[in-house]
Formats: structure tokens, C-alpha cells, sequence
């Protein structure tokens, strides 16, 4: 079952943030100039961030406060890998502090040509991206590069 993962601008807490549990898929549509952030935890379970610009037009503001969230509902589990996927350089400042460590992978796919929907299988730990409905991009999620641009 795809588990949905949009941006939500002005509702209230975690918003923007779903879990989902193995057998399911993360879902962002319509990724442009926002950005979507997927944390994969040791439970086989990913949990999604979709931030955007929102009507303080701060997207470094939004994604921290996205990030803050999600580092506390995941504050159970390990976060094996987070990988960041839209327009990554209006978010240049929250992404400075991220790197990977022997600890977790950070993967970062910039989309500078718009419009995408992005889907992170649990069932078979892959993602693909697809734009007007063609497939762009897919990769395993052991197989991902630490950057790549679309």
C-alpha cells in the first residue's frame, strides 16, 4: 500500500511526516521545489519528510524543523541511512550538517528539473523516481550514491 508523504503547509504537528512499516511505500508527489527527506531505520521501516518553502518562504527553517520532528519520533530506533531528494541547494544550510559515518549513509539527489514523484519501496528496500509518469530514476537502496543529480 503506498503510504502518502505530502507537504502540508500550516497544519499541525508532523504534518508533513509519515511512517511506514515493511510491505508498505513511501510516497512523495509532486517533489519540485520542495524537498523530500527518508530516514531508513533498523526495523526495516522508513519514515518521510516532506518539506516545503511554506508561506514563511524559510525552506532551510522548514527542513530543520521537518528534521527536529523526525529525529524524535525516530529517537528508538537506529537511522541506518537518510537521503535527501528535490531542490537541494534552497536547502544548502540544513544540508551542510549532514555527512555519512560508519553509523548511518547520507545520500543526496539533487532534481534541479522540477516535478518528480518519488517512491521508497519496503518490500524490496529500492527507490524510484518518475516524472510525468516516466521512470528517471530507480536504484536499491544499498546501491545509491552519496550524490548524484538528475
Amino acid at each position: 500500500m503506498n503510504i502518502t508523504c505530502e507537504e502540508k503547509s500550516g497544519q499541525s504537528v508532523y504534518p508533513e511526516i509519515v511512517q511506514v512499516q515493511q510491505g508498505d511505500t513511501l510516497y512523495f508527489p509532486n517533489v519540485d521545489s520542495c524537498m523530500s527527506i527518508t530516514y531508513v531505520l533498523d526495523d526495516d521501516s522508513f519514515i518521510g519528510g516532506h518539506v516545503g518553502w511554506g508561506e514563511n518562504m524559510q525552506p532551510d527553517t522548514n527542513a530543520n524543523r521537518i528534521l527536529d520532528e523526525m529525529a524524535q519520533i525516530s529517537s528508538t530506533t537506529k537511522v541506518i541511512k537518510i537521503i535527501f531528494i528535490g531542490d537541494l541547494p534552497s536547502y544548502s544550510a540544513s544540508l551542510a550538517n549532514f555527512s555519512s559515518s560508519q553509523e548511518c549513509s547520507v545520500h543526496k539527489i539533487d532534481n534541479p528539473d522540477g516535478q518528480a514523484d518519488i517512491y521508497f519501496s519496503t518490500s524490496d528496500n529500492s527507490l524510484s523516481i518518475n516524472r510525468s509518469g516516466t521512470e528517471i530514476y530507480s536504484s536499491s537502496l544499498a546501491n545509491l550514491p552519496d550524490t548524484k543529480t538528475l
